[in-house]
């Protein structure tokens, strides 16, 4: 589920955090077209190195996955509790430069 224009007024970061679950997204798929022997067995004895380190990387990203999704639900919560803010009146980010 995309951040929607209000969301993403009471929390901007949602945006990046919806363009990197994507990009997971397209990286666990990546990795099981490659490897399609880690979505075939039930195990990975007898499977070449390779094979392991995808099934490793493919799970370690559904596991960001699962946590960025927890800190979508609980920035969008948050946001809900916070009286809304014009986005001409919302603080520009500050860039040291």
């Amino acid at each position: 589920m995309a951040a929607t224009t209000d969301d993403l007024a009471q929390a901007p970061e949602l945006a990046i955090l919806d363009a990197l679950r994507d990009l997971l997204d397209h990286a666990v798929a990546l990795l099981v077209v490659q490897n399609p022997e880690i979505a075939e067995t039930d195990g990975l004895v007898g499977l070449p190195p390779q094979a392991w380190v995808a099934d490793h990387l493919a799970a370690a990203m559904r596991d960001l996955q699962r946590l960025l999704l927890r800190y979508r639900e609980a920035a969008t919560e948050d946001a809900r509790h916070r009286p809304p803010q014009p986005i001409t009146q919302m603080p520009l980010p500050h860039h040291p430069g």
